[in-house]
């Protein structure tokens, strides 16, 4: 059996190289989560573009309270983007300053909010199209 030993210094350079490793591992998957953010904004705007051309070339009323709806949930999801990207700057900050167990939660909280935020604007998206595969 090999035993290693390391002295105090060891242990605390490295302690430390894991936390920059962490952190830098963060900041890397906080821009990943900007891009996805800014990705999701981009489409929601080309939907709402196309609710507006569905609109002007509407012959009945028929569809009238399914754009409505889907406005609605398009203006949801403008506020819910809104909220999350003021969390992810108030987390950067946080991370950029230190990096302890309270940055390490709220990371986690985070990953777990980008997540179904993805999912959510996936599967609303998917029932956009399905709801007006019929339009012109």
């Amino acid at each position: 059996m090999l035993f290693c030993t390391l002295s105090i210094a060891s242990l605390l350079r490295l302690k430390t190289e894991m936390k920059l490793y962490t952190k830098k591992h963060f900041l890397f998957e906080f821009d990943s989560w900007r891009r996805s953010i800014d990705n999701i904004q981009i489409e929601n705007n080309q939907i709402k573009h196309r609710l507006v051309q569905i609109l002007e070339d509407l012959n009945d009323n028929k569809q009238l309270d399914s754009i409505e709806d889907f406005h609605n949930k398009l203006i949801t999801e403008d506020r819910v983007i809104n909220l999350f990207q003021s969390d992810l700057f108030k987390h950067e900050v946080a991370l950029r300053k230190s990096h302890n167990g309270e940055t390490v939660a709220e990371h986690k909280r985070l990953r777990i909010e980008i997540e179904l935020l993805e999912i959510n604007f996936i599967k609303m998206k998917n029932d956009f199209y399905l709801a007006f595969s019929d339009s012109k």
